[in-house]
């Protein structure tokens, strides 16, 4: 099974090493497109090699559909193995459990899978980010967003201005 993450950034060298890090234990390649960082990201982003590929730098304002530019972009030049699931990542997403281990048992006609989110608050400072296991207070989320697709033919995010494909 081939996975990728498509994610944008701006800003993120607090936390981006940790992301990219948790994410690299399941995760195939992360294509990014940097949404103007003033800080380190770029130079974090560049340390991963060919699992972390920067395509890009955009300086107009932040949208959502950034994400949508390494998409069309990766499924569009066929330079890669073709996904098996895509993944639409933010900069500060870390999960839990092991999304590989999950994607590998959703059955065929689902092509689509949202997270189960949990928001943890009352951060005490620290020179790197807490392990999730340690917080001590947490906001279970009622909602849930569409995090991984199944790359089939038909997937397309044809609208710039929309979420995912």
């Amino acid at each position: 099974m081939i996975i990728y993450a498509t994610m944008s950034v701006k800003d993120e060298a607090d936390i981006l090493s940790h992301t990219i890090e948790n994410a690299l234990t399941w995760i195939d390649k992360i294509f990014v497109v940097d949404n103007g960082s003033d800080d380190s990201t770029q130079e974090i982003l560049k340390q991963y090699g060919d699992r972390v590929i920067l395509l890009a730098t955009f300086y107009g304002a932040f949208h959502s559909g950034l994400k949508s530019i390494p998409f069309n972009w990766v499924n569009s030049i066929q330079s890669y193995p073709q996904a098996d699931w895509w993944c639409v990542m933010d900069a500060d997403e870390v999960y839990f459990d092991n999304p590989r281990r999950f994607l590998t048992s959703v059955p065929e006609y689902f092509g689509q899978v949202c997270t189960n989110t949990i928001e943890f608050i009352g951060l005490k400072e620290a020179e790197s980010p807490l392990e999730p296991s340690s917080y001590s207070h947490y906001i279970p989320i009622d909602w849930s967003e569409t995090r991984f697709y199944r790359n089939t033919k038909a997937l397309r995010w044809c609208m710039y201005s929309d979420n995912g494909p």
